[in-house]
């Protein structure tokens, strides 16, 4: 696991005040998702601290894969925006699914 640190730079109501992320990753395991917009490393996010207050964490990782092939030959072909519309609506059914219980 690695350690990933940024500064973020808030201008609001309250004035400018600078706030410290830091985020841990895996590499090993090569997804480039996180939570929020915390993702784009190379390795899955697997905690974000902002601000020494907001602490996100992967609480379970489990190990699904049936190690099946599947032919891709048979896909159909998507614009970005077609592509982020899908994302959005899996991301929104894995989040129902992990709030229920992940049944």
């Amino acid at each position: 696991v690695y350690k990933a640190t940024t500064k973020e730079i808030i201008d609001d109501y309250r004035g400018k005040r600078e706030k410290e992320i830091e985020v841990w990753y895996c590499p090993e395991l090569p997804f480039s998702f996180g939570p929020a917009s915390y993702s784009g490393l190379p390795g899955l996010v697997l905690e974000v601290i902002y601000d020494n207050k907001v602490r996100t964490y992967v609480s379970n990782i489990e190990n699904n894969l049936n190690n099946e092939v599947r032919d891709n030959s048979k896909g159909k072909k998507v614009t970005r925006e077609e592509f982020n519309l899908i994302m959005k609506e899996r991301l929104k059914t894995l989040n129902a699914r992990l709030k229920s219980g992940g049944k």
